[in-house]
């Protein structure tokens, strides 16, 4: 706040838009497609096709087996988060390019991403991308067609109505034991 003050930044790459017919693109979702197409590629990569991915999903799964397999957990955790730091930090900059930031922007996106994660990004990350795919076209449908107030509570009404149908896992919950 004290060096870019309390107005909303905006950097804009391109000044240009594609036409394909009456639908108008920017050039920057192609970029966000492609980053998150590459950085998909890249996790899948590295969680199912490496084996720092296989002793991370041990990690994951058990972590006093994985200690005992030799696997160091500690390490592996604190990797984890560096990843986590850099996938952010890249989804930051293209939220920069895309529709700004403010010092208040983080509570829409914090609320945005942890239901897309709690939707289905718990599994793998296709689903993680699948599920902010469906949570943004829920924020843009609804910024088109609703009014401002119902604008802002449609994806937050659209998960509560993905978890309030979805079929719980009740012994998964419970550990097994119903």
């Amino acid at each position: 706040l004290t060096v870019f003050g309390k107005d909303p930044m905006v950097r804009q790459a391109f000044d240009a838009f594609w036409a394909w017919g009456p639908i108008r693109v920017s050039p920057q979702a192609a970029v966000n497609v492609g980053c998150a197409l590459g950085l998909l590629l890249l996790m899948y990569l590295g969680l199912y096709r490496s084996p720092w991915g296989r002793d991370m999903r041990a990690c994951a799964a058990n972590a006093l087996a994985a200690v005992l397999a030799g696997i160091a957990v500690r390490r592996i955790a604190l990797i984890t988060y560096m990843i986590g730091g850099l996938l952010a930090g890249i989804a930051g900059v293209l939220i920069l390019y895309t529709t700004g930031a403010s010092y208040s922007a983080g509570l829409h996106l914090t609320i945005s991403g942890f239901g897309a994660a709690v939707l289905f990004g718990l599994h793998s990350p296709l689903r993680g991308l699948i599920g902010g795919i469906a949570i943004g076209m829920v924020e843009a449908l609804s910024a088109g067609y609703l009014p401002g107030g119902w604008a802002s509570a449609a994806p937050l009404l659209f998960v509560l109505v993905v978890l309030a149908g979805a079929q719980g896992n009740v012994a998964g919950i419970a550990g097994g034991r119903a």
